[in-house]
């Protein structure tokens, strides 16, 4: 943690359930966290800061190269800033991101997902109510199994983590192959 920022919200505890996202998209998309569920094998939420920080270009510059690496695993990917919805199609169509975005004015999801954050922004002039950059991985049980809190502005996951949080999480969970292995149904003769 910075010196000059407030302390950083830890976000929800993994193995408890999401908190339910009823909302639309920047461009008017229905997005619904259990329907989103039902017809994925996850979803991998993104919180950024916003649209004027150049650690969060770069990062979703980078998701949306690495797009297909999630549609493979039927991950859906879904990125939230407090920005308006103005801010954020215009910041969207300029550097071609293929993400899902959604417009958190006044910061409900991140305030249920405990990454809000009321910090410096602007060259530490004013502070700006934002959403710590963070990640949370959900699955079909609506259960959060992984999530990641930046430890600063610029610290984000690589896609090699992410994937492969996801491959053992997800779509390879270790712990499916140990309840098989330990827990199988005997066979009784009589």
């Amino acid at each position: 943690m910075n010196a000059e920022e407030p302390p950083r919200p830890n976000g929800i505890n993994i193995h408890t359930i999401a908190p339910q996202i009823n909302t639309v998209d920047i461009y008017g998309n229905q997005v619904n966290l259990s329907k989103l569920l039902n017809e994925n094998n996850g979803v991998l939420i993104d919180f950024f800061r916003g649209n004027w920080w150049s650690h969060c270009k770069k990062h979703l510059t980078l998701l949306t190269e690495h797009v297909s690496e999630f549609k493979e695993r039927k991950i859906k990917l879904i990125s939230i800033a407090s920005d308006s919805v103005r801010l954020l199609k215009k910041f969207t169509e300029e550097n071609k991101f293929n993400v899902d975005i959604i417009s958190d004015r006044g910061a409900k999801i991140a305030k249920e997902f405990d990454v809000y954050w009321f910090a410096p922004g602007a060259g530490k002039k004013i502070n700006i109510k934002q959403a710590v950059p963070s990640k949370f991985l959900i699955n079909k049980k609506r259960i959060i199994v992984w999530k990641y809190i930046g430890k600063d502005k610029t610290d984000r996951p690589s896609i090699e983590m992410m994937t492969s949080i996801i491959d053992k999480n997800l779509i390879n969970p270790e712990w499916e192959w140990f309840v098989r292995k330990n827990f199988r149904r005997s066979r009784t003769t009589t």
